[in-house]
């Protein structure tokens, strides 16, 4: 359960630094409605969401390890399935 946590955590680090330098801003993570802004995100198993905002170009995101936790995005909603 701790290594969900951890990588859940690494995995937003990793998916807030992603932008280009030239954004004048930068990606933010928010609660499922887009209202409340986050800094940090933990999942229990199942599946849990998120949205993305800000920025410029396409979010990507992706699992290291697809046997832990399954990352999806479908436009600015981020879907993570931990197992």
């Amino acid at each position: 359960m701790k290594t969900v946590c951890y990588f859940t955590f690494f995995l937003l680090a990793l998916f807030s630094v992603a932008c280009s330098d030239n954004d004048e801003k930068p990606v933010a993570l928010y609660v499922s409605s887009g209202q409340v802004q986050i800094n940090e995100f933990s999942v229990s198993v199942g599946e849990n969401w998120l949205r993305a905002g800000g920025g410029s170009g396409v979010y990507t995101v992706y699992s290291s390890d697809v046997d832990i936790v399954k990352a999806e995005i479908s436009k600015d909603v981020i879907t993570l399935k931990a197992y």
